[in-house]
Protein backbone atom coordinates (compact mmCIF):
# COMPACT_ATOMS: atom_id res chain seq x y z
CA UNK A 1 0.00 0.00 0.00
CA UNK A 2 1.58 3.05 -1.56
CA UNK A 3 1.36 6.36 1.10
CA UNK A 4 0.66 9.80 -0.21
CA UNK A 5 4.05 10.72 0.26
CA UNK A 6 5.21 7.42 -1.97
CA UNK A 7 2.73 8.74 -4.57
CA UNK A 8 4.12 12.06 -4.50
CA UNK A 9 7.66 11.05 -4.32
CA UNK A 10 7.17 8.61 -7.28
CA UNK A 11 5.69 11.11 -9.56
CA UNK A 12 8.24 13.72 -8.81
CA UNK A 13 11.26 11.80 -9.34
CA UNK A 14 13.19 12.02 -12.48
CA UNK A 15 12.45 9.45 -15.11
CA UNK A 16 14.25 8.77 -18.72
CA UNK A 17 12.44 6.63 -21.67
CA UNK A 18 14.02 2.98 -21.03
CA UNK A 19 14.58 2.60 -24.51
CA UNK A 20 18.37 3.80 -25.51
CA UNK A 21 17.59 3.45 -29.00
CA UNK A 22 13.88 4.85 -29.21
CA UNK A 23 14.17 8.31 -31.30
CA UNK A 24 10.29 8.90 -32.29
CA UNK A 25 7.46 8.26 -29.93
CA UNK A 26 4.35 7.05 -31.91
CA UNK A 27 0.72 7.70 -30.14
CA UNK A 28 -1.61 4.89 -30.72
CA UNK A 29 -4.69 5.64 -33.45
CA UNK A 30 -8.08 5.29 -32.00
CA UNK A 31 -9.13 2.15 -30.57
CA UNK A 32 -5.41 1.25 -29.78
CA UNK A 33 -3.03 1.09 -26.84
CA UNK A 34 0.42 1.13 -26.52
CA UNK A 35 2.74 1.71 -23.39
CA UNK A 36 6.60 3.23 -22.59
CA UNK A 37 8.52 2.23 -20.21
CA UNK A 38 10.31 4.74 -18.31
CA UNK A 39 13.11 4.16 -15.38
CA UNK A 40 14.15 6.50 -12.62
CA UNK A 41 17.19 6.11 -10.05
CA UNK A 42 15.20 3.65 -8.33
CA UNK A 43 12.35 1.95 -10.18
CA UNK A 44 10.74 1.19 -14.04
CA UNK A 45 7.66 2.83 -14.82
CA UNK A 46 4.92 2.19 -17.20
CA UNK A 47 3.50 5.02 -19.25
CA UNK A 48 -0.21 3.52 -20.96
CA UNK A 49 -1.54 5.56 -24.40
CA UNK A 50 -5.01 4.17 -24.38
CA UNK A 51 -7.62 5.71 -27.05
CA UNK A 52 -9.50 2.21 -26.52
CA UNK A 53 -12.71 3.27 -26.00
CA UNK A 54 -15.71 1.04 -25.76
CA UNK A 55 -18.45 2.92 -26.31
CA UNK A 56 -16.83 6.38 -27.25
CA UNK A 57 -13.54 7.56 -28.30
CA UNK A 58 -11.47 7.62 -25.34
CA UNK A 59 -7.42 9.36 -24.72
CA UNK A 60 -6.43 8.52 -21.54
CA UNK A 61 -2.30 8.32 -20.63
CA UNK A 62 -1.04 7.03 -16.72
CA UNK A 63 1.66 6.46 -15.14
CA UNK A 64 2.31 3.06 -12.78
CA UNK A 65 4.98 2.62 -10.69
CA UNK A 66 6.26 -1.22 -12.24
CA UNK A 67 6.35 -3.00 -8.42
CA UNK A 68 3.06 -1.52 -7.98
CA UNK A 69 1.35 -1.98 -11.06
CA UNK A 70 -2.18 -2.09 -10.18
CA UNK A 71 -1.70 1.85 -8.88
CA UNK A 72 -2.63 4.15 -11.24
CA UNK A 73 -0.24 7.00 -9.76
CA UNK A 74 -1.96 9.62 -12.28
CA UNK A 75 -4.11 9.48 -15.39
CA UNK A 76 -5.28 12.48 -17.79
CA UNK A 77 -8.53 12.06 -19.08
CA UNK A 78 -8.84 13.24 -22.06
CA UNK A 79 -11.87 13.03 -23.85
CA UNK A 80 -14.95 10.84 -22.09
CA UNK A 81 -17.24 11.55 -19.59
CA UNK A 82 -17.32 13.48 -16.77
CA UNK A 83 -16.11 12.44 -13.35
CA UNK A 84 -18.39 11.95 -10.03
CA UNK A 85 -15.55 12.62 -7.50
CA UNK A 86 -16.54 10.52 -4.31
CA UNK A 87 -18.03 12.51 -0.98
CA UNK A 88 -15.04 13.02 1.24
CA UNK A 89 -12.73 15.62 3.73
CA UNK A 90 -11.12 17.16 0.09
CA UNK A 91 -10.96 19.93 -2.62
CA UNK A 92 -13.72 18.88 -5.27
CA UNK A 93 -15.16 16.30 -2.88
CA UNK A 94 -18.80 15.17 -4.55
CA UNK A 95 -18.59 17.33 -7.49
CA UNK A 96 -18.30 16.69 -10.99
CA UNK A 97 -15.49 17.22 -12.88
CA UNK A 98 -15.85 18.16 -16.69
CA UNK A 99 -13.60 16.02 -19.25
CA UNK A 100 -11.07 16.44 -19.57
CA UNK A 101 -9.26 16.25 -15.98
CA UNK A 102 -6.60 14.68 -14.25
CA UNK A 103 -6.42 11.92 -11.36
CA UNK A 104 -3.86 11.73 -8.94
CA UNK A 105 -3.64 8.73 -6.26
CA UNK A 106 -4.51 9.26 -2.65
CA UNK A 107 -3.91 6.52 -0.25
CA UNK A 108 -7.45 6.40 0.77
CA UNK A 109 -9.29 7.08 -2.39
CA UNK A 110 -7.36 5.48 -4.68
CA UNK A 111 -7.34 7.40 -8.45
CA UNK A 112 -11.39 7.71 -7.48
CA UNK A 113 -10.40 11.74 -7.04
CA UNK A 114 -10.90 13.82 -10.44
CA UNK A 115 -9.06 17.74 -10.70
CA UNK A 116 -9.49 20.41 -12.96
CA UNK A 117 -6.08 20.33 -15.51
CA UNK A 118 -5.50 23.59 -14.65
CA UNK A 119 -5.95 23.48 -10.44
CA UNK A 120 -2.45 24.09 -9.14
CA UNK A 121 -2.05 20.45 -7.73
CA UNK A 122 -3.09 19.11 -10.83
CA UNK A 123 -0.34 21.12 -12.38
CA UNK A 124 -1.41 20.41 -15.79
CA UNK A 125 -1.44 23.81 -17.36
CA UNK A 126 -2.91 23.51 -21.12
CA UNK A 127 -4.38 26.49 -23.33
CA UNK A 128 -7.33 25.45 -25.60
CA UNK A 129 -5.42 25.54 -28.84
CA UNK A 130 -2.57 23.15 -27.05
CA UNK A 131 -5.88 20.78 -26.04
CA UNK A 132 -6.74 20.62 -29.56
CA UNK A 133 -2.87 18.69 -30.45
CA UNK A 134 -2.38 15.50 -28.47
CA UNK A 135 1.07 15.02 -29.66
CA UNK A 136 1.36 18.65 -27.23
CA UNK A 137 -0.55 16.73 -24.67
CA UNK A 138 1.38 14.05 -24.59
CA UNK A 139 4.36 15.67 -24.34
CA UNK A 140 3.10 18.00 -21.39
CA UNK A 141 2.01 15.00 -19.84
CA UNK A 142 5.49 13.76 -20.45
CA UNK A 143 7.10 17.11 -18.58
CA UNK A 144 4.60 16.75 -15.70
CA UNK A 145 5.57 13.33 -14.55
CA UNK A 146 9.21 14.54 -14.53
CA UNK A 147 10.14 12.54 -17.88
CA UNK A 148 13.50 14.31 -18.65
CA UNK A 149 15.34 14.96 -22.22
CA UNK A 150 12.21 14.95 -23.75
CA UNK A 151 14.04 17.23 -26.46
CA UNK A 152 15.18 14.04 -27.88
CA UNK A 153 12.58 12.52 -28.86
CA UNK A 154 10.17 13.71 -31.93
CA UNK A 155 6.37 12.65 -30.96
CA UNK A 156 3.86 11.01 -33.71
CA UNK A 157 0.57 10.19 -34.47
CA UNK A 158 -0.40 8.07 -37.50
CA UNK A 159 2.51 9.03 -40.16
CA UNK A 160 2.39 13.07 -39.61
CA UNK A 161 4.56 14.99 -37.29
CA UNK A 162 2.64 16.87 -34.63
CA UNK A 163 5.34 18.25 -32.35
Amino acid sequence: MLTNEDIRNLIASFKQINDPFLQKIWLPDNGEKSSLKLQSNLTTFTVDLNRAGRKAPKCTFQLREDLHRDTKLIRLDLCGPAHENPNGDFEYANQIIACPHIHIADEKYGDSIAYPLNENYAKMYLTSEELEDIAVVFRKFLERIHVVKLDKFEIYVNTTILY
